[in-house]
């Protein structure tokens, strides 16, 4: 079954330069008290990068610079130009750098906040299954990825909670590595798509029991995405 406003091939390269397993289950799904998660990651590095990009900029209007990832495929790279393209439509140009033509956008803040949200978060699946059920969905924003709350814990027979990256202790990429923390995009989308998403996960009534190191803020860093807006 396709989703309004589900585009395949869009989905495939956009949101597939990364991944994860998404765990779906509802309560009283499509009744007026009702509501769908789909748990797991939405890790898409190109958002991320582009988000990140913009966080960390001092100047305005902001430069925006066309992300290809070192393994796609000639076709890959052509659907991911013609997705920055649609999403910076109206601020994309082609100019030279370093002997080179380069892709990118210029933009305000304004116009790249508006430009995620309307054009990226909008046409995610979570708010497309949003739109099509008229219930809200819990689900993971792009660029982020989410781990299991107790990994020591997770067999193939156990179900296990999720919850978005927020550097606790397990949420490493290696023993040896720092916890990673998604902390810095979540608030980005808190602070920006006022309206189109929001952390507030009272509805979650499965889910009484918050591991410690959450951050208040975000909770399971799951966004509520509601049909309308």
């Amino acid at each position: 079954m396709q989703l309004p406003g589900f585009d395949g091939n869009r989905a495939r390269v956009w949101q597939g330069w990364g991944g994860g397993g998404v765990h779906r289950f509802s309560k009283n799904k499509f009744t007026s008290g009702g509501f769908s998660a789909l748990w797991g990651c939405d890790a898409d590095p190109i958002t991320r990068a582009y988000i990140d990009k913009a966080r960390n900029s001092r100047v305005e209007p902001l430069r925006v610079d066309f992300v290809q990832p070192r393994n796609a495929s000639p076709d890959d790279a052509r659907l991911l130009k013609r997705e920055f393209q649609r999403v910076f439509k109206g601020y994309w140009k082609v100019g030279r750098q370093d002997g080179e033509d380069a892709l990118f956008a210029t933009v305000t803040r304004s116009q790249f906040a508006d430009t995620i949200k309307t054009r990226v978060v909008s046409e995610r699946y979570n708010k497309s299954l949003a739109r099509a059920s008229g219930c809200p969905v819990f689900g993971a924003l792009p660029g982020t990825w989410s781990n299991y709350d107790d990994p020591a814990r997770v067999t193939q027979r156990s179900p296990a909670l999720t919850h978005i990256i927020q550097g606790r202790e397990d949420d490493r990429d290696t023993p040896s590595s720092k916890p990673l923390d998604m902390k810095p995009l979540l608030t980005f989308y808190r602070d920006n798509l006022a309206g189109g998403v929001t952390f507030n996960m009272s509805d979650f009534t499965l889910l009484p029991d918050l591991p410690p190191a959450f951050s208040a803020a975000f909770q399971r860093g799951f966004a509520k995405h509601s049909p309308e807006g």
